[in-house]
């Protein structure tokens, strides 16, 4: 693997939203935050090669979804 994406989504009102994800699209493990429906500036997540930080970033949106989606809510 080389390439990753990991994004926690919400059905709200009848719609899936993104609110969280994690990527290396650029290079970097970065993470997004989403304010609404708008993705934030890349923050970085973790360093290590993709096959560490991959099932990290699925580790940490399993974790922490639930605080992650009331932050986004309110």
């Amino acid at each position: 693997m080389t390439k990753y994406a990991v994004m926690l989504q919400l059905k709200t009102e009848g719609h899936w939203l993104a609110i969280r994800l994690l990527d290396n699209a650029h290079g970097d493990h970065d993470m997004h935050r989403y304010t609404g429906t708008q993705k934030q500036p890349a923050e970085r997540f973790a360093e290590g090669s993709v096959n560490e930080v991959a099932p990290q970033a699925i580790r940490y949106l399993i974790d922490h979804w639930e605080v992650i989606a009331e932050s986004w809510k309110s």
